[in-house]
């Protein structure tokens, strides 16, 4: 009797869980129907302390599974007729056939769409696919032309081009070069930055293009034999193997400049330097907007020093350290304004051009050691660097002042008074050279008669002058 009261409540117990069944009142009175020696399973759980397992409720609370979402162009198939209509044989089968045509229609609806999404989709990818394309070969066009320009600007600077037009094709106005401070070379006080040069501008570009090229060309006009070969020394200057690297707008690779015919002048061998280069070009464009160049300087002075065999000179940055007495070479300063009157010199340039005192040049012009001999022509293109602000060099056949004649390799480089970017030169030292102090002392050197001297014929002195000119 207890089993069977337990199993009359047990439904109403899962109450949650039945509801959901057809019948809920016929199991209920299935059960009451039971014998007691079919409950008595019941009865041995309940001995042992244990409830019958109840009816697995999850599978009828749990939601059911959400319906997939049709497609937008999908359509529903509607139904044959109305709920509680019957329908002919005749008119089931007509309207199932327009049904079934529906449905074809709509498949065949979802085909052109999904094969028009796929050629929408095919076209977007040959599209970009050929920008891609024509992105890849602009890139390597610029590319291409960049390194151009960046050959160009190497080949040009070795060659010691110095007009601004041609150098504005090829650099913006806020160019900007850097590299190692060589105190051998002419340079703004500006300029200098720690142990670093700055040249800004196609101006200041200009300018360190001028100081190099005096500096390689004097690797040739200080040798002993430089005098005797009419053309000015050449060096050249260019990108070096391995093939530079582009990424995006900065190139990196390796450069080089080196004398050509120093030998041929007389110097003992090649200078040269071998370095590292950045340049950045301005966006989507062939100028460039920034150099920085990577090298040796002490590498380059020692093989200077090697190929003439005499010590290099140091370029003052300004005019208190211009000339001093116990300088061995010759050094004059000048006003930077024609007629270019001497300021100061020093004691080795008093004896080089036969002078007592300062006070006899003080003053004067450096026509007292010009005469009718010196080339008009190289003081002109002189004067014509020394115009524009740059440093230059030239070799004259200078007079002293005791009337004797000699070769001199003439260097000149702007002192500027102070660290102003656009301040103008205020004075200029020249540094002079005997090119035949040792050189034309012995004949031997020469050989026959047919190798001496044009000048001097092998005597070691040239013409003497008539007069001297102040």
């Amino acid at each position: 009797q207890q089993a069977r009261e337990r199993t009359k409540t047990r439904p109403s117990r899962d109450a949650s869980c039945m509801t959901t069944r057809d019948d809920a009142g016929a199991g209920l009175d299935a059960c009451a129907e039971l014998n007691d020696s079919d409950l008595g399973w019941m009865d041995a759980l309940d001995g042992v302390g244990l409830e019958p397992a109840a009816p697995n409720c999850d599978e009828y609370s749990r939601p059911p599974p959400a319906k997939k979402k049709k497609h937008a162009a999908r359509r529903p198939a509607r139904p044959l007729a109305p709920p509680g209509v019957s329908l002919a044989p005749e008119e089931r089968a007509r309207l199932e056939k327009e049904r079934n045509r529906e449905h074809a229609r709509n498949t065949r609806a979802r085909k052109k769409e999904a094969l028009e999404k796929l050629r929408r989709e095919v076209a977007g990818l040959e599209e970009a696919a050929v920008e891609r394309d024509e992105s890849e070969r602009r890139a390597r066009q610029i590319a291409k032309r960049r390194l151009a320009v960046l050959q160009c600007v190497f080949r040009k600077r070795g060659e010691g081009v110095l007009e601004r037009e041609e150098w504005g094709k090829f650099l913006t106005s806020d160019f900007e070069l850097r590299q190692p401070l060589n105190p051998h070379q002419a340079c703004r006080p500006a300029d200098v930055e720690g142990n670093r040069k700055l040249s800004r501008g196609v101006d200041g570009f200009i300018d360190d293009v001028a100081s190099l090229s005096v500096l390689f060309r004097s690797v040739g006009r200080s040798a002993d034999l430089s005098y005797r070969v009419a053309a000015a020394p050449t060096f050249a200057c260019s990108v070096l193997p391995p093939a530079p690297t582009v990424v995006n707008d900065a190139v990196y690779g390796h450069w080089g400049a080196r004398t050509t015919d120093a030998r041929r002048h007389g110097a003992r061998g090649e200078a040269g330097i071998r370095g590292l280069f950045c340049a950045r070009f301005a966006e989507s464009g062939c100028r460039l907007r920034s150099l920085e160049l990577v090298y040796d300087v002490n590498a380059l002075s020692e093989d200077i020093v090697r190929s003439t065999e005499t010590p290099l000179t140091r370029v003052p940055g300004c005019l208190r350290d211009a000339t001093f007495d116990a300088d061995p070479a010759a050094r004059v300063v000048t006003k930077a304004t024609a007629p270019f009157q001497i300021v100061d010199c020093n004691r080795a340039w008093l004896e080089l051009c036969s002078f007592p005192s300062k006070s006899s040049v003080v003053g004067r012009t450096l026509r007292v050691i010009q005469g009718p001999l010196t080339d008009r022509e190289s003081l002109k293109r002189l004067h014509a660097e020394i115009i524009q602000g740059h440093a230059t060099d030239a070799t004259l056949l200078n007079y002293k002042g005791d009337g004797a004649t000699f070769i001199n390799y003439l260097r000149v480089c702007p002192i500027y008074p102070d660290r102003d970017p656009a301040s103008k030169p205020s004075h200029y030292l020249g540094i002079l050279r005997d090119l035949m102090a040792d050189a034309c002392a012995d004949d031997a050197r020469f050989g026959t008669e047919s190798m001496a001297c044009p000048l001097c014929g092998g005597t070691g002195r040239a013409p003497a002058a008539p007069a001297v000119y102040s």
